[in-house]
């Protein structure tokens, strides 16, 4: 069996890639998420804990976000207490750079520009301004940042695989109706730009769906917010289930060995 070996040392904070198997340590003690066709598992090398026959297991910095085969989400820490819910940060360092997007519309088209600040553990700042794109105004009527805005200011510490969605996706509205630059031929009702930070919630007719990384056409009748790599949905046939970033869909499953 194929497997992928990921293997964090916090401290050092080095990784080892292979394909289905992650080896993680914290300090002495070890954590290895394993997983195969069927289902994850995660267990710790020292005390001996384990949970088997998983959906879904993800590391958040210094915890695991689970998904058990009942569909019931909770959090462990580095030695597999389970914890009904955590709060997590991850801290930037000295140097970073912090963008300032816009949208400058002129008589004829929509020109986005960056701003871009870098910062250095000295008090000094340095800026650059480039121009990222320029949208015909026969293309749109208003052009957005994932934030509903026409100016988005964000730092490098965003991490768009974590969060699902590129800080860089476009949204133009014509007609009312809403698309994306790199898709303007799939358009949706609406567009949710409350939780930016994860997914988008689209909408068409009464049906909702998520726009980020992956696209979820709209087919739930309802999705929650995310809590970091998940969130609930009810299908029309009123199945509750759990989506991740990348659009996975996780069914409860009891009988999954």
């Amino acid at each position: 069996m194929q497997k992928l070996v990921l293997f964090i040392v916090f401290g050092s904070f080095s990784y080892l890639l292979d394909a289905q198997t992650s080896i993680v340590q914290y300090y002495d003690s070890y954590v290895a998420i394993e997983k195969d066709s069927n289902a994850y598992r995660i267990s710790h090398k020292e005390n001996g804990k384990r949970f088997e026959n998983l959906n879904f297991a993800r590391i958040i910095v210094h915890y695991f976000q689970i998904l058990d085969n009942e569909n019931n989400m909770f959090y462990l820490d580095q030695d597999l207490n389970v914890l009904d819910d955590i709060t997590e940060t991850i801290d930037g360092c000295g140097i970073y750079s912090r963008y300032r997007r816009s949208v400058e519309p002129t008589r004829k088209k929509f020109v986005i520009k960056e701003l871009e600040e870098f910062h250095t553990a000295h008090p000094e700042v340095t800026t650059t301004t480039s121009t990222l794109e320029e949208i015909p105004k026969s293309m749109a009527d208003k052009v957005y940042f994932i934030n509903g805005e026409d100016n988005l200011y964000i730092e490098d510490s965003f991490c768009s695989a974590v969060n699902g969605v590129s800080p860089k996706m476009l949204i133009l509205e014509k007609k009312g109706k809403y698309f994306t630059l790199e898709n303007p031929n799939t358009t949706y009702d609406s567009i949710s730009f409350v939780n930016y930070c994860r997914p988008l919630k689209t909408k068409i007719n009464d049906l909702y769906g998520l726009l980020g990384h992956t696209c979820v056409q709209p087919k739930y009748k309802h999705i929650s917010d995310f809590d970091f790599f998940l969130a609930k949905a009810e299908l029309p046939n009123n199945e509750t289930v759990y989506i991740d970033i990348d659009g996975n869909e996780y069914h409860s499953n009891p009988s999954k060995k």
